[in-house]
């Protein structure tokens, strides 16, 4: 069984504390030996709780409205990352500068939400210009920023050629597949570009991350179809153990400093 760390969970709602252990034991018997959970900060310290050791704890914020100081409370708080989604400007501007900074400066991990954001809640994402949350911005914030270590959540769909681009050219920058479309994707486009022309291109997939963007601690949570996807990319490609095990547990590990 391959061990993993599934890098993008949400939560909506537990169970009681018999009934998350249970789940958390399920988890675990499936491979999944930890998390990272990305919601609001009193959130992710109730699941903190009831899950011990199985969070990896990111807090969502709203950059337009965060301050560094802010920043600086959440990581005393004991959180490990800081989720960015829905600026009103883009990623790159001056602004949220600071905001990442301090992120650098705790040693975390800046996890950023980029490509398409649903619009199925109109009243929070009525201001949200896709182009704002472009895989490119990273590669601006890398330039400004080289010690901030960031994951780019969702390999910037639909912008995967910049994504693919910014993620390879940038040390400090990993990223996952997570989400609902990738993984219904044709293979033959994830192989082109991970194994062009047959031929494995360890660089581009050395900082790949498990991620699902599924909803966790709940009975009918089935991470099963993104084992799925990645375990059939990896075999398409021609990944070795070692690179599997990069993907699907080492890279988050080291990411955010676990060991």
């Amino acid at each position: 069984m391959i061990k993993r760390i599934d890098a993008h969970v949400h939560i909506r709602g537990m169970g009681s504390a018999e009934e998350v252990r249970k789940q958390v034991d399920s988890y675990r018997a499936q491979g999944i030996e930890k998390i990272v959970l990305i919601e609001p900060p009193g959130e992710v310290l109730q699941a903190m709780k009831l899950c011990g050791d199985f969070i990896i704890p990111v807090f969502r914020v709203d950059a337009d409205t965060a301050t560094p100081q802010e920043i600086r409370d959440y990581f005393q708080m004991g959180c490990k990352g800081i989720k960015f989604i829905g600026p009103r400007y883009a990623y790159s501007d001056p602004r949220y500068m600071p905001l990442y900074q301090t992120v650098a400066d705790h040693g975390g991990v800046a996890v950023f939400h980029t490509g398409y954001l649903t619009h199925r809640d109109y009243r929070i994402y009525t201001h949200v210009n896709l182009f704002d949350m472009a895989p490119a911005h990273l590669d601006h914030i890398a330039r400004q920023i080289p010690e901030l270590k960031m994951l780019m959540s969702h390999y910037g769909n639909p912008w995967w050629e910049e994504a693919w681009k910014v993620s390879y050219s940038h040390e400090n920058i990993y990223a996952d597949l997570s989400g609902g479309t990738a993984y219904i994707r044709s293979m033959n486009l994830w192989k082109e570009r991970f194994a062009p022309n047959g031929r494995l291109h360890t660089e581009s997939v050395r900082k790949l991350c498990f991620a699902s963007d599924i909803v966790y601690l709940r009975e009918d949570t089935d991470p099963k179809p993104y084992f799925d996807f990645y375990d059939k990319l990896m075999e398409e490609i021609g990944a070795s153990e070692e690179l599997i095990k990069k993907v699907s547990y080492d890279n988050i590990s080291a990411l955010f400093s676990l060991d």
